[in-house]
């Protein structure tokens, strides 16, 4: 099973659910934000420039709490979400709060709207 998670930057949510599901589950997972053109690496919105996909996952809590847990994630980018990941996801899982998703997103059957539940790794 390909799983997409979604939230809005792809600094933090959808990053942890990527590498805990694909240590988990035996299956593949990817992650994607809506936003990661508009969002800097702490989630605040940037007016004055836009980060480009790519970009290094770098808020240092997200980094110290995987590495505690034995998870190493300094070396994964950010990735803005595509209609064609969309279409490659067997299941898509939204993260976004209170953003609405694009409209290639919520057109879609295989999504499944969540909140980001306290995780207990």
């Amino acid at each position: 099973m390909n799983v997409l998670f979604v939230c809005n930057g792809n600094v933090a949510r959808s990053q942890i659910a990527e590498t805990l599901f694909n240590h988990l589950s035996g299956h593949q997972a990817t992650s994607a934000g809506t936003a990661v053109r508009h969002l800097d690496v702490e989630g605040q919105t940037i007016k004055a420039h836009s980060e480009t996909p790519g970009a290094p996952v770098t808020p240092g809590i997200v980094l110290d709490l995987m590495q505690e847990k034995g998870f190493d994630l300094s070396g994964n980018t950010r990735n803005q979400v595509t209609p064609e990941m969309v279409d490659s996801a067997d299941r898509i899982i939204l993260m976004l709060g209170r953003i609405p998703p694009e409209v290639f997103l919520s057109q879609r059957k295989k999504r499944r709207f969540g909140t980001s539940p306290t995780l207990r790794i």
